[in-house]
């Protein structure tokens, strides 16, 4: 299913885009990726309920703004907040996998900061592993959802990796 938001993903820094006059695709993206941000957290809000998380939360954020921005906006969440430990090490590990885009301002900051989801870090992980097993069955649909299921509990009782950043 393609995107409603159509916007592509801009990967290089501010000043190759201001080199290549490219810089209002920049701008673009990094706005697209904050409302993304924004939108993931109102998903949120609307579909938990104190205790549970509807099991269709992830699929209206990525049918909004597509896998691959869905996915560095939550990848670059995780990586940012690495050292929190209700985050999965299974999604600590997807994450790492992301490549995002070029995120360092001349000035020294990270603009990735800026798309940060800010809900709850336990809450957030189960909105991740939905937005991961929709994002699978929407590139291989014959996948069945029940072995996508199966493996999330695998993956809790797998030994906690550390990451580079984490160290």
């Amino acid at each position: 299913m393609d995107p409603i938001n159509k916007t592509p993903v801009y990967y290089e820094t501010a000043a190759y885009a201001r080199e290549n006059g490219e810089l209002e695709l920049f701008r673009l993206s990094h706005r697209t990726n904050i409302a993304c941000k924004n939108d993931i957290q109102d998903a949120i809000s609307r579909h938990f309920d104190g205790m549970h998380l509807d099991k269709e939360t992830a699929q209206e954020v990525l049918d909004q703004y597509g896998a691959e921005r869905v996915s560095i906006v939550l990848a670059a969440t995780v990586q940012y907040k690495s050292w929190d430990g209700r985050f999965s090490s299974s999604n600590k590990d997807w994450a790492f996998s992301v490549h995002l885009p070029e995120g360092q301002s001349a000035s020294g900051l990270d603009r990735r900061s800026d798309y940060i989801v800010d809900s709850h870090p336990a809450v957030l992980d189960g909105f991740i592993w939905q937005a991961r097993r929709e994002i699978r069955e929407r590139q291989n649909p014959t996948v069945k959802k029940d072995a996508i299921q199966e493996a999330a509990p695998a993956a809790k009782a797998a030994k906690r990796k550390t990451h580079d950043i984490e160290r």
